[in-house]
């Protein structure tokens, strides 16, 4: 899992095609990583897509816990975020677009 993270932090500029590809390596490895929570929530996918945007952006900075797996880390890392992002949602209502969420891109890819 580190080797994942340092191949996205190699690349600072969040705009470059290196870290971009990395950030796809690394996202999909961590949507399949057990213990996410998972809500029936109205604005879940929503979330989960920002949560994923907002990975991307702040892996850099993300430091495991002490005395824990880094599997361990990421994920109540992620979960934190994700329901912070959940309650954002809710206090603000945004208009939704009917573009894809990026937890579903693989549906539109087959």
């Amino acid at each position: 899992m580190w080797e994942l993270i340092n191949r996205v932090r190699a690349y600072p500029n969040p705009q470059s095609e290196q870290r971009q590809k990395a950030s796809d390596a690394l996202l999909r490895i961590l949507n399949q990583l057990p213990g996410r929570v998972k809500y029936s929530h109205l604005n879940y996918l929503e979330a989960l897509d920002l949560t994923w945007e907002w990975v991307c952006q702040a892996i850099d900075g993300f430091e495991p816990r002490p005395h824990q797996s880094i599997h361990k880390s990421l994920i109540a890392w992620i979960n934190q975020h994700l329901k912070q992002q959940l309650l954002d949602l809710d206090r603000c209502p945004q208009t939704h677009s009917d573009a894809p969420f990026l937890s579903n891109l693989d549906d539109y890819i087959q």
